[in-house]
């Protein structure tokens, strides 16, 4: 059978989840390895095959880029500048993120100053060549590079975004000079003004290729070696998908591309579910990520940041802290403390048997009976709880406290991150938490999810299907997806209609060819056409839809006419009469959608009699009965009880109530019988 594969690679486990042609959905997780995720990436694609399966494509969301920029272990890279311009990296824009923290300090920069090469020759702000390029002193650099053991080049000449015939010259020579050498051109990464971030940008990007290159070429080669198809799809940070060749990979774009695919499945389960507002939360063993769906809608941002560095890449707004199950428990002074650092995988949670030696919070649920050794990971994985109880037995001590009432800090501590987290993303943006649904999902968010909730005022919980695998299910309804831009100012009171068709054609060139290096039909392509917009003497920018080209006659003055509309919507004013600037169009290019179909779930002819265990929650123990999920059935239960399966747990407190959604397979939580 052919097998269609979704794969989340995250700092503790990494998931999968397989689709094949029948329609049967089967999922798996595994330890994440490390130097090597392919290695452990390999070990799940032998556990979900059996005999004659072959799978025909990956779709791979990987945490290795983001990683390296949060650990600072990326490659050695080189930045190319003009000449006079070498500390615009390092300068950035001179402002203070945050103005009241005396404690406050810049992100160390990825490219030292030694390290940053300034190369004669200029383009100007309107595209003409002021001063050619040095072309002997660019290939002295070359060599010096080649020489100096970097791995990665990040070329950003001034306003190539607009002519990049220098950085194209200098390429050439890179290539001829420095081969073995990584590249990464600003005005292929990021076709946009400022140059700071689209500096930043391009550093980034080439920081992480070598990794990301390594990471596929790894998998590939094991894929193929295995009987499989090598053929590889990565996740953007935009819920799109590329493939992973040299020529249309874009390692900047894949940051977040783990934390995305469960955005896209949550979107997906709620338009099945009927619900308009969700809130999406993924809790693994590292990280906690959310995301706000409004109307059933995901979000999509034009630029982001990540660890201070801002980035011209469009992606999905995903609110990330250190706050996963293998959090670290330390002490500062007499404080408790936990994470944002992790054990992860490797020695990872004390209970895992792996060497590890610091508490965790996994450590902690452990203890207190809502995980059991003999279930993690449906029993793969044994779990410790001995140890973890003596260590915490251990450290209660030094602080004069209980063990038990030391372990429920633990958890207590991590979830007021969380709903921090959440808060951040609701309340702080005045939005009202309680009006959403909480979709959680993650190796740890279901059995976090109804302690949250109770805490925001969040009535309804949602847990889908294999929600330890949730994100990876969600890879396999994405397309491919290309975003470009162009920045070119132009008022209206001087632009023609001809001159922004021409613009637009520009980007329509682009997503052609890529369309076509992709092995996709540009006829089934589909198109998404938007400008920022300003007025004259604004800063910010409002994005405004385009009505796809060739132009009309009356083009441009549709186009005003909905900018003063949207101006309007947004900042409650607008003005007709003002002089308009069009500063960057942008064009989202996505190929054919995937849709899975899934066989339906049997029912189940009757309810499991359920097993006890004794769990301390809310400061007393209680005994509570334990289910299976593939042997619940449709009625209401109602808590406290623990539900287990493969990839996750979940837990309902009492004055909760537990139903079965048939069609989609999820737990739906209700709290006081709302």
């Amino acid at each position: 059978m052919n097998l269609r594969l979704g794969v989340d690679v995250g700092g503790t486990f990494t998931d999968l989840c397989a689709l094949g042609e029948s329609g049967r959905v089967r999922v798996t997780k595994v330890v994440t390895t490390y130097p090597d995720p392919a290695e452990g990436i390999l070990q799940g694609v032998h556990t979900l095959c059996d005999t004659g399966d072959r799978v025909v494509c990956t779709i791979l969301g990987t945490t290795a880029g983001l990683n390296a920029v949060l650990e600072r272990r990326g490659a050695k890279t080189a930045l190319i500048t003009n000449a006079g311009f070498g500390d615009i990296y390092r300068m950035g824009r001179g402002d203070r993120p945050e103005m009241y923290n005396l404690h406050y300090h810049r992100p160390k920069p990825l490219v030292p100053r030694d390290w940053i090469f300034e190369l004669p020759g200029r383009v100007g702000a309107d595209a003409d060549i002021i001063e050619p390029l040095d072309i002997e002193r660019a290939a002295l650099i070359a060599r010096e590079i080649d020489s100096g053991g970097f791995e990665s080049v990040a070329v950003c000449l001034l306003h190539s975004y607009c002519n990049p015939a220098h950085e194209l010259e200098l390429a050439a020579l890179l290539r001829r000079y420095a081969p073995g050498c990584s590249l990464s051109l600003s005005h292929q990464v990021a076709r946009e003004w400022r140059e700071y971030e689209r500096t930043s940008t391009t550093v980034v990007d080439a920081y992480v290729r070598p990794i990301l290159e390594r990471h596929l070429a790894e998998l590939a080669s094991g894929l193929k070696a295995a009987g499989h198809s090598p053929e590889i799809l990565v996740m953007r940070s935009s819920g799109g998908l590329m493939p992973a060749s040299k020529r249309t990979l874009e390692p900047v774009t894949v940051l977040l591309s783990g934390p995305v695919g469960g955005a896209i499945a949550t979107r997906a389960l709620i338009r099945e579910l009927g619900l308009d507002d969700a809130l999406a939360i993924d809790m693994g063993g590292t990280s906690f990520d959310v995301t706000l769906l409004t109307g059933g809608e995901l979000p999509i941002g034009s630029e982001t940041e990540v660890e201070g560095f801002p980035l011209l890449v469009s992606g999905v707004p995903v609110h990330t802290i250190g706050a996963g199950g293998g959090g670290v428990v330390w002490l500062e002074g007499r404080g408790l403390r936990v994470g944002p650092r992790s054990a992860g995988s490797v020695p990872g949670p004390i209970c895992f048997r792996r060497g590890g030696t610091e508490l965790t919070a996994t450590d902690a649920n452990a203890c207190l009976g809502l995980i059991r050794s003999g279930t993690f990971v449906d029993g793969d994985l044994p779990l410790d709880i001995e140890a973890a109880g003596a260590a915490f037995t251990l450290t209660a001590a030094a602080l004069e406290m209980d063990p038990a009432r030391l372990q429920e800090g633990v958890i207590e501590i991590v979830n007021a991150r969380m709903v921090g987290a959440i808060r951040a993303l609701t309340i702080e943006q005045g939005l009202d938490a309680r009006t959403y649904s909480l979709v959680a999902y993650g190796g740890n968010g279901p059995l976090h999810a109804a302690a949250l909730a109770e805490e925001l005022g969040i009535v309804r919980v949602v847990i889908p299907a294999s929600p330890g695998a949730f994100s990876a299910w969600g890879m396999l309804f994405s397309e491919v997806r290309k975003d470009l831009s162009l920045t070119s100012l132009q008022s209206s009171s001087d632009i023609r209609p001809d001159d922004l068709e021409g613009l637009l054609q520009q980007l329509d060139e682009q997503a052609t060819r890529f369309l076509v290096e992709a092995e996709l039909d540009p006829g089934e392509a589909a198109y998404q056409w938007r400008a920022a917009m300003r007025y004259q003497g604004q800063e910010h920018t409002v994005e405004v839809p385009l009505p796809a080209p060739p132009a009309s006659t009356r083009y441009l003055e549709e186009v005003l006419a909905l900018f003063h509309e949207l101006h309007q919507r947004s900042y409650g004013h607008s003005h007709p009469r003002q002089v308009v600037e069009f500063v960057t169009l942008r064009l989202s290019v996505l190929g054919p959608a995937s849709t899975p179909e899934v066989a339906p779930a049997q029912a189940q002819a009757e309810r499991a009699h359920p097993k006890e265990c004794r769990v301390r929650w809310q400061g007393r123990e209680v005994a509570v009965p334990i289910f299976h999920r593939d042997h619940l059935a449709t009625g209401g239960i109602v808590g406290p009880c623990i539900v287990e399966e493969r990839t996750a747990t979940t837990f309902v407190p009492d004055n909760w109530t537990l139903e079965v959604d048939t069609d989609s397979r999820s737990l739906i939580l209700q709290r006081g019988g709302a």
